[in-house]
């Protein structure tokens, strides 16, 4: 098939994921990247950099073609990547709004659990399909992607082959060199991830030290498994079909694979606070984990106190 001939991708977003996923895909797709006008008026006719510490054949450099809220099309999008954070979710799908079909297929890449639900809100009638990744990216600069850690591997359900844009997306992202990973217990893979990334943002965030730190330092340490612990005790109570003790075993793995050159990797949720922004993704990990435990009574206390502590660093 022609790249011409394959339906045309809008990336909601370009920074550390849309930049990432939609740079490598530029090779199988046409791409259109929306931003904010602000960053729309810097990097037009710019050249946009992707540079991977893991694998350097997920290095690129491309021209991106930019759309943003004046943008008018007589194509609405039918197939759109949602890559910003969380907390600005409804603002850019407002914005963007305009320009995707109603009916469109929307791939939301986003750390957090039930991320699909604010999307419904602004697009009710489009196909909606959660999926999550297994990277740390950073933005050096607004046109410089880095690539810091995990494989970057994107996970997909399973039962998304039905979909035939779905199924078209995937092999288009293997091809351009993307690890994907299809898969039959989407729903465990999507809690552990949101289990880990609420311990590992929360204890980098509220301490503000790489995880190094926290793997050297045996209280911070204790604190980290405490959150996984508690959210281990959320997802069995929502029906999540885990055994604490494996999971648990996993995840400390997970962790002390940091220690293998990678000590110095932060979260994103404490670059954003140490850049001083004024929203992050605090209360949509830990807060959104403290809710929903306190919501079945369970002792939550080591996520209320990461979530009172990042929030007030806001």
């Amino acid at each position: 098939m022609n790249l011409d001939d394959r339906e045309k991708i809008l990336v909601l977003g370009m920074g550390g994921i849309g930049g990432f996923y939609g740079g490598n895909l530029l090779s199988q797709r046409n791409i259109d990247f929306f931003v904010k006008e602000n960053k729309f008026s810097f990097l037009t006719e710019k050249e946009f950099l992707v540079q991977s510490n893991i694998d350097s054949n997920l290095n690129r450099s491309f021209i991106p073609h930019l759309v943003t809220v004046n943008t008018e099309k007589k194509e609405l999008y039918k197939l759109v990547l949602l890559c910003v954070k969380t907390y600005d979710t409804l603002s850019i799908l407002k914005s963007a709004q305009h320009l995707i079909h109603p009916n469109a297929s929307i791939v939301v890449i986003q750390n957090g659990i039930d991320n699909e639900n604010p999307v419904k809100e602004i697009m009710p009638n489009a196909q909606i399909f959660p999926v999550f990744a297994h990277i740390v990216t950073a933005l050096h600069g607004p046109n410089l992607v880095a690539h810091l850690a995990g494989p970057g591997t994107i996970v997909f359900d399973t039962k998304y082959f039905n979909n035939p844009d779905l199924k078209l997306l995937i092999q288009d992202l293997q091809k351009s060199g993307v690890d994907v990973k299809i898969s039959e217990k989407f729903v465990e893979e999507r809690w552990e991830k949101f289990i880990f990334i609420t311990a590992f943002g929360g204890v980098t965030a509220a301490f503000r030290v790489s995880i190094g730190e926290i793997l050297n330092d045996q209280v911070k340490y204790d604190v980290f498994r405490s959150l996984i612990s508690q959210g281990l005790d959320v997802a069995v109570r929502k029906g999540i079909n885990f055994k604490k003790s494996e999971v648990t075993k996993r995840l400390i793995s997970r962790v002390e694979a940091y220690r293998g050159g990678q000590e110095g990797a932060t979260s994103s949720l404490m670059r954003d606070l140490m850049a001083g922004k004024k929203s992050t993704e605090a209360d949509f990990l830990s807060g959104a984990m403290y809710r929903l435990g306190k919501s079945m009574d369970l002792d939550m206390s080591f996520h209320g106190l990461i979530w009172r502590l990042t929030t007030s660093l806001e």
